[in-house]
């Protein structure tokens, strides 16, 4: 394990001064949560992209045709059964 594997107690990576950009010069504490505060807007904007392309709702909502279709070869599968069944006399 090299010392750009290694984590403290708390999960924190450890990696060397090395693994990490270099700061600009003269940064400070101010450069530095301004760097915290992009990041995680940046962040926020990777999870609201991802929320987006999982959620099921507006998935459907923007592919009306499609859900729409599927749904319609559901319900004409659903009602071929129940066809089938009543014709071969099957009573469940």
């Amino acid at each position: 394990m090299t010392d750009s594997d290694r984590s403290d107690i708390t999960g924190r990576h450890t990696g060397s001064a090395a693994d990490r950009p270099p700061l600009p010069p003269g940064a400070g504490l101010n450069s530095l949560q301004l760097d915290v505060e992009q990041t995680r807007e940046h962040l926020a904007e990777t999870l609201d992209l991802l929320f987006r392309k999982f959620d099921v709702r507006t998935a459907a909502r923007a592919h009306v045709p499609t859900t729409l279709a599927v749904l319609g070869g559901v319900a004409a599968a659903i009602a071929a059964v129940i066809v089938w069944r009543n014709r071969t006399g099957h009573r469940g």
